[in-house]
């Protein structure tokens, strides 16, 4: 690469310190495209250039208003440099040069130390302005002659130094301008007033278009009003159109005059309103439900034509009559005083309006004396938390907020839809037992409910269920017993534990438990719940007294009474197999008769029949004593009876 001779002799001179000329002398290189020209930035430390495109003489003026100090330059020739692999420009070395700057103050016509300095005298050129002088912005500015004549209704101005005084417009002649004129198209008015422009004023004549009146003038309201000359003839009088008056006539009410000046009344109805619509042939209501198409009669009467409660007139279904309601569970049918046929509940003996009802053991009217024991257990911690959540990704978290049953009830539900468990510890309940009832009582915690909530609680089904752990799916993979379902209502009030927070009878649950081989008074219980929805309900972390407990009634072993149902047995209704090809088509034989409660979980069920024809059978654990074989020809009572019988290896023994 060629080196480009650079330029020499550098010198700067700046007389006002404003503009800095820089010269130097050409380089003796040739062919050069020109000169370019630094300044350094003390501030930056680098050089700056000055020109935009090559210098191609031999001097540059540069602005250097502002600064001050010593101001150092560099100057380089710039070369076109041609070879075969192409062209590019060269630049030389820098030669420098430097100047000091003093600053000198200017005036404001830009002459260095010059007198025009503000605050002396000057000229603007305006010749209606006097005392030019120059402000601190450098400004020549003078004061404007005093043109005024006091006048609103004049344009004040100069013009060639000479006040001129031009007359403003007034549009409706009154002898004021429109600019201090309130109302400049009103010729009798400067203000609007009350009333306004165009307007006259409260108290002046005027004319109320009203043939009626007399003495009209505009009132404070600024309406055109005279006095009216009433239907008697009077000025002012209250004798108006609307307003009250006598026709003189007994038979009618509410008399008024007319528009044409005629006092008529209202003739009364029925009811005594005038002009009202009740009037003799019109429908009324003479307040019997048992009476139709009531009507006014020409002396005022309402009254209408009898019927009954099934809606025939003169019938006899009267209210007090004995009537068929159609439900096979009540009995003593009456119309009662809303026509409504109302029968009395049949209870378990049979007795209409009976008070009667089964108890836990089964016995109709019985006090539960078969219950040995009903307890409620409260969480018990072996070894940690006794409840807990497992999330959908199958983590549990033990020591956690209020139980979410079962949708994460946080701002961002991160833990989803939960399996919750519960445990309990030293269930003293004797293998075998007779479950009669069992549930699960929560408190509520709050109200944030998520609904629809549809729940399923479930027992693990095992001897002695282990305590809650920590490791990821370790409650939905325990073994359960059969699943109750659960859809409790929406809980409105905080620590609320009522039937609405206790779940379904989880009896059956209970029973597969205390059946099992291994299960021993003492042992555990886990109870385990999932489904969809959310009920907040407090926790052991939260409240050992208002966490879950877990409710179990039982009997015992032995001393389960005989318990009797009484059922009808009736003929079933007509009906259709189906088949075009078959005709006469008859129910069969089998006739389902409901009884009250279901068997004892964990117990045979042997019933007995008293006609010979019945046929004896044996029901498993948890299903209902309802089937019987017998010809469906008349309907009639029987009297079921069923007794319990304990499961045993070999042939089944009869209980005491």
């Amino acid at each position: 690469m060629r080196i480009v001779a650079p330029p020499t002799n550098v010198q700067a001179t700046s007389p006002t310190g404003q503009t800095t000329t820089v010269t130097w002398t050409a380089s003796p290189e040739t062919g050069l495209t020109g000169y370019h020209v630094y300044r350094f930035n003390s501030a930056t430390q680098t050089w700056q250039r000055r020109t935009t495109t090559a210098v191609t003489g031999t001097s540059f003026s540069d602005n250097t208003s502002g600064l001050s100090g010593t101001v150092r330059y560099m100057v380089r020739a710039l070369k076109l440099q041609v070879s075969y692999s192409g062209s590019y420009f060269n630049l030389s070395l820098g030669a420098f040069g430097q100047i000091a700057i003093t600053p000198v103050a200017t005036d404001c016509l830009g002459v260095p130390s010059g007198p025009a300095v503000p605050g002396t005298p000057c000229n603007d050129g305006n010749a209606c302005t006097t005392n030019d002088t120059w402000n601190a912005s450098c400004q020549c500015t003078g004061v404007p002659l005093p043109c005024n004549d006091n006048n609103p209704c004049t344009s004040d101005g100069c013009t060639g130094g000479t006040c001129i005084f031009t007359p403003l417009p007034d549009t409706d002649g009154d002898g004021t301008c429109d600019v201090v004129d309130g109302c400049p198209s009103d010729p009798n008015k400067t203000a609007p007033g009350a009333c306004g422009c165009g307007n006259p004023e409260p108290g002046s004549a005027c004319n109320d278009g009203n043939p009626n009146t007399v003495n009209d003038v505009v009132g404070p309201n600024c309406a055109c009003a005279g006095q009216l000359v009433d239907c008697l003839g009077v000025t002012g009088g209250p004798a108006v159109p609307g307003s009250p008056c006598n026709d003189g006539n007994a038979n009618t009410g509410n008399d008024t005059w007319n528009s044409s000046c005629q006092c008529i009344g209202s003739p009364f109805d029925c009811l005594g309103v005038a002009g009202g619509g009740d009037l003799p042939g019109t429908p009324c209501n003479d307040g019997n439900s048992l009476t139709i198409n009531d009507t006014w009669s020409l002396d005022c009467s309402c009254s209408g034509t009898p019927i009954d409660c099934q809606g025939t007139p003169f019938g006899t279904a009267l209210p007090g009559a004995p009537c068929n309601d159609g439900d096979p569970n009540t009995g003593n049918d009456t119309w009662n005083n809303a026509c409504q046929c109302v029968g009395l509940p049949i209870d378990c003996n049979r007795v209409p309006g009976g008070g009667a009802v089964v108890d836990l053991c089964g016995v109709c009217g019985g006090n539960n004396d078969c219950v040995v024991a009903s307890t409620c257990y409260s969480l018990t911690a072996v070894g940690g938390n006794p409840d807990g959540e497992e999330a959908e990704n199958g983590n549990v978290y033990n020591n956690i907020g209020s139980l979410d049953l079962v949708f994460d009830g946080e701002a961002t539900p991160w833990r989803g839809t939960s399996w919750w468990p519960c445990a309990f510890g030293n269930i003293a309940v004797p293998r075998d037992a007779p479950i009669l009832q069992a549930y699960v009582q929560f408190t509520a915690r709050g109200t944030g409910n998520l609904s629809p909530s549809a729940l399923n609680v479930a027992l693990q089904a095992s001897d002695n269920a282990q305590p809650l752990g920590f490791a990821p799916f370790d409650l939905s993979s325990r073994p359960t017993t059969t699943a109750v379902p659960w859809a409790p209502p929406t809980w409105t009030v905080p620590n609320a534990s009522g039937v609405a927070q206790r779940t379904s009878d989880i009896s059956t649950s209970v029973s597969e438990v205390v059946t099992r081989p291994g299960w021993a008074p003492g042992n555990a219980m886990v109870v385990l719940i999932e489904g969809e929805g959310r009920r907040s309900a407090w926790s052991w972390d939260q409240s050992q007294a208002r966490a879950a407990r877990l409710c179990i009634t039982h009997a015992s072993l032995h001393g389960l009474p005989w318990v009797c149902w009484v059922a009808p047995l009736c003929r079933e209704p007509p009906c259709d197999d189906g088949d075009a090809t078959t005709g006469n088509d008859q129910w069969t034989s089998t006739v389902h008769v409901p009884v009250n409660r279901s068997i004892v979980p964990g117990f045979l069920v042997e019933r007995l029949d008293r006609e010979p024809r019945a046929m004896t059978t044996i029901h498993r654990p948890g299903t209902m004593c309802i089937k019987r074989i017998v010809p469906a020809r008349v309907c009639r009572w029987i009297a079921l009876v069923c007794r319990v019988v304990l499961h045993w290896s070999g042939r089944p023994a009869m209980m005491d």
